[in-house]
């Protein structure tokens, strides 16, 4: 396997297989509209890449950057070639480009009642088999909770907050709040 990484923009080809893959593995609520997503990923520290195997669409992420950390929008495999280590590669060129900044995203909390709870558990053992951690904080997005997972041990809760108030211009202050 030997993964590339292409700029998601109009003259990608497969722009049509990256919008179905956002549509098909995140809830709507967690969906922002593509026209928004590439607008966005004009900012110098946004991106917005398609990963290939050859000329095989393998997923994408999106991520918005600062001097201290990667944040981790979206991170999506091709549900039809799953479970062949390709987000286990995606996640390897990530944090390389990274360079040596934490790599931080959300996850849906465990929870033992929920339709995916199987899910929720094989994600969670998926990242933490990729180097991140379970950091001491939830989000709290409208009425959703979500766990925050970092490649530092020593999650840097302040960078994770300026890197997340970047994506909204400042707009929209995150609410991070301590696990109890």
């Amino acid at each position: 396997m030997r993964l590339t990484a292409r700029k998601v923009d109009g003259s990608l080809r497969d722009l049509s297989r990256v919008k179905g893959l956002l549509e098909r593995a995140f809830p709507k609520n967690e969906q922002f509209p593509m026209f928004l997503l590439r607008l966005r990923a004009w900012s110098s520290y946004v991106h917005f890449l398609a990963y290939y195997d050859g000329d095989d669409f393998c997923g994408f992420t999106y991520t918005v950057e600062n001097e201290d950390m990667v944040f981790v929008l979206y991170l999506a495999v091709n549900d039809e070639i799953r479970s062949k280590g390709y987000g286990t590669a995606i996640l390897a060129d990530l944090k390389a480009r990274a360079s040596g900044r934490g790599v931080a995203l959300n996850i849906e909390p465990l929870d033992p009642h929920a339709a995916n709870s199987e899910q929720r558990v094989r994600r969670l053992d998926f990242y933490r088999r990729n180097g991140f951690f379970s950091t001491d904080y939830n989000l709290i997005d409208g009425g959703d909770r979500y766990l925050i997972l970092c490649t530092k041990e020593d999650f840097p809760v302040e960078d994770y907050i300026r890197v997340i108030k970047r994506i909204s211009f400042g707009l929209h202050v995150p609410k991070v709040e301590r696990v109890k």
